[in-house]
């Protein structure tokens, strides 16, 4: 039976990664929201990118593959992280997990992105000097479950409830908000030869988020007029339209890794991500440890995203396939330090054209 349900599970994973590889062709850049989901949560997630997902084995395992809960071997745990993005943009997580033995894990987690005060700018006051200011606040609060089926395969769920607020403080307190459940589902296997281990994890599957509130554009300076019929019988009147908020996807991302240790405290991380919004992602990361007290880690991203070169003769636009990822992400790393009980982790990412980021975080086991 057990077997049956470890073949089950990968069989289920390799074909969302295939699907995912052949549905996403191009860069469909834009047509996701939620992006703050994105962000790599915890200091070794930041210094790891993407590839810590097979190695994370605390509590912030509920931000990258909910399956890794159950490396967890205290009965209770603790985790908190602060990342400063950028223009000044915070995200702050945490998450609690508990321990029922044999039974499995069970977490409870939160994620919120504040954009700090933004001024309000209209077309009548297009500086935002007399509008006051808005802030955007991106926010995910779950619960997550995790259980072995053997002791080399175990399996992690999360179900969440992801909510934006665009602009918050501006109109009526639900305008630009909406909500939609989500769901995170992953798996490890140990394949116990020289410490091979297979992970996997979707993320962030559920519906589209749709805005609360209405809006009016503008053309020519003017707000965009509808006719509808005027007091008078037989008469028109031209009125500002009033236009809805379009739905948007979730960003739902794969990611599949293989982690080993070629030498003793020292593990290797080959990761590959897929999004439903871009191209895919490949990552190598490291992470070697000193006496158990110190991790000292490191990861490189790239991918063959194609860059704009110029023009051809056709004035058709001319590419070529480099080794850069998408997003300006290039090296990433970081250092963690064990003190008993406390584990304290800080992350750096370098991205090519924009400024670094940062990232700090503690977890407590007892």
């Amino acid at each position: 039976m057990k077997r049956t349900i470890l073949v089950f599970a990968l069989a289920c994973l390799m074909a969302v990664s295939l699907s995912a590889q052949g549905t996403t062709i191009t860069a469909k850049v834009g047509l996701a929201g939620a992006q703050f989901l994105k962000i790599p949560v915890g200091g070794q997630a930041v210094a790891l990118d993407a590839a810590a997902m097979p190695l994370v084995n605390d509590a912030s395992a509920v931000f990258s593959n909910p399956a890794g809960l159950n490396h967890i071997t205290k009965s209770n745990s603790v985790f908190v992280s602060h990342s400063a993005w950028f223009a000044d943009v915070q995200l702050n997580a945490g998450s609690y997990v508990h321990s029922f033995g044999g039974q499995g894990k069970v977490a409870v987690f939160f994620a919120q992105m504040n954009s700090g005060d933004m001024a309000v700018t209209t077309v009548e006051d297009q500086t935002g000097e007399f509008s006051g200011t808005f802030t955007s606040v991106s926010s995910v609060v779950g619960i997550s479950g995790a259980r072995l089926f053997t002791d080399r395969f175990g399996v992690g769920l999360s179900a969440k409830l992801v909510t934006e607020n665009m602009a918050k403080g501006v109109g009526e307190d639900d305008f630009g908000k909406g909500s939609a459940l989500a769901i995170d589902i992953g798996t490890w296997y140990d394949t116990g030869i020289k410490g091979v281990k297979f992970s996997a994890v979707v993320q962030n599957f559920g519906p589209e988020i749709t805005p609360n509130g209405i809006y009016f554009d503008y053309d020519g300076g003017d707000t965009v007029k509808t006719s509808v019929a005027g007091d008078v019988y037989g008469t028109k009147d031209l009125v500002p339209q009033e236009f809805s908020f379009r739905p948007y996807s979730l960003p739902m991302i794969f990611n599949f890794g293989i982690t080993f240790s070629p030498i003793e405290n020292m593990n290797i991380s080959l990761t590959t991500v897929q999004p439903n919004d871009n191209l895919q992602r490949y990552l190598v990361g490291m992470e070697y440890s000193v006496m158990g007290m110190a991790t000292f880690r490191g990861a490189y991203a790239f991918g063959g995203y194609p860059f704009m070169t110029g023009w051809d003769d056709d004035d058709d636009v001319v590419y070529e396939d480099t080794f850069f990822g998408y997003d300006d992400r290039a090296f990433s790393g970081g250092l963690g330090l064990k003190f008993g009980k406390l584990g304290v982790d800080i992350g750096y990412i370098h991205h090519t054209l924009l400024d670094p980021v940062y990232n700090s975080s503690v977890n407590f086991s007892f």
